[in-house]
């Protein structure tokens, strides 16, 4: 995702579910965007989706962990706890899930690390590209 050349244009590429933040220095960033104007077709669109922080969240996350269900169809549903500890210099939030259901013990995921993106700050580091935010 960081480097990559395909040797054709696309008119449309798509980095969905967030995976922008698995990027997690400025760097990384700077030259995922770069390797995808190369692969834009002229006119070509960047269609992305990343998580709007809540600062609620952010402000809370090395003092409590948070107990919520996944799997709503399923049965019964299983349980999730989430770690989470956010560096505010490097904009990077360390997340640490134990997934447990009724017949098991439990698992620990391995910790997945994310960087938080502030709307502004897309609005740069698509310009620095060479990219127009459309909507």
């Amino acid at each position: 995702m960081r480097e990559f050349q395909l040797k054709r244009s696309f008119a449309l590429v798509i980095i969905s579910s967030n995976s922008l933040a698995r990027l997690t220095s400025n760097d990384e960033l700077k030259s995922c965007l770069r390797s995808v104007v190369r692969h834009l077709a002229p006119g070509g669109l960047l269609a992305f989706d990343v998580a709007n922080p809540d600062i609620r969240e952010l402000a809370r996350c090395n003092t409590e962990s948070v107990r919520f269900h996944l799997g709503m169809n399923s049965t019964p549903p299983l349980a999730a706890e989430e770690m989470a500890v956010y560096d505010p210099v490097q904009q990077v939030r360390l997340v640490q899930w134990r997934i447990t259901d009724p017949s098991s013990r439990g698992r620990e995921l391995l910790p997945l690390r994310l960087r938080v993106l502030f709307p502004q700050e897309v609005s740069l580091l698509l310009d620095a590209a060479g990219l127009e935010l459309a909507a």
